[in-house]
């Protein structure tokens, strides 16, 4: 290796970005996934901007896109996302 070469792989550590041997790597894109989740997230919070407005007609519509918004957020695997949503469900019921 070249003293250039070392230093790029001292800077940038491009052999942690390799998944180890026998590492499972998603072949699921998420782009698709995260695209839907921002358009349930600006479903709900329109609906809730109505709501908020006084318009009670539009918690249902908030309900609806929560609990839309938080079965689709699973997909993510993140757990904390996943209580965050189930405790907002609860507290619109």
């Amino acid at each position: 290796r070249t003293a250039q070469q070392q230093a790029v792989r001292d800077t940038w550590h491009p052999h942690a970005l390799i998944p180890e041997a026998g590492s499972t790597v998603s072949v699921t894109p998420l782009a698709p996934l995260l695209r839907s989740l921002q358009t349930l997230m600006a479903a709900t919070k329109h609906a809730w901007d109505e709501f908020s407005e006084g318009h009670a007609a539009a918690l249902p519509r908030f309900a609806s896109s929560l609990a839309d918004l938080a079965a689709q957020a699973t997909q993510l695997g993140r757990p904390a996302l996943d209580r965050l949503l189930e405790a907002l469900i609860e507290f619109v019921r």
